[in-house]
């Protein structure tokens, strides 16, 4: 498992292996996911063009939450991850 990851799963033998995969996985791409946009929406270029607060608004998170996250205050709440990708996909993001 990867570092700092703790998962107790009471199964046995192959199965336990392989729920604690899946589970790292699902971390793993929620995280790989919240770093995309952060590193998105932190090219200065785009930066320039995207008001944060309008997206918070239009995804309707909290004033905060995402100017926090891109600052690196905080982690980025995952129940908030698929409606902030929802908004900039109409500005064209793909997660891929």
């Amino acid at each position: 498992m990867g570092a700092g990851f703790n998962c107790t799963i009471r199964t046995k033998g192959i199965k336990k292996v392989l729920v604690e995969k899946t589970v790292w996985n699902q971390w793993r791409v929620k995280v790989n996911k919240a770093e995309t946009i952060r590193t998105y929406l932190n090219d200065p270029n785009r930066r320039a063009l995207i008001s944060v607060t309008a997206l918070e608004k239009r995804a309707g998170l909290p004033t905060g939450t995402l100017n926090k996250f891109l600052r690196s205050e905080r982690d980025f709440p995952e129940h908030h991850l698929e409606k902030v990708i929802r908004q900039l996909e109409y500005i064209g993001f793909n997660i891929g």
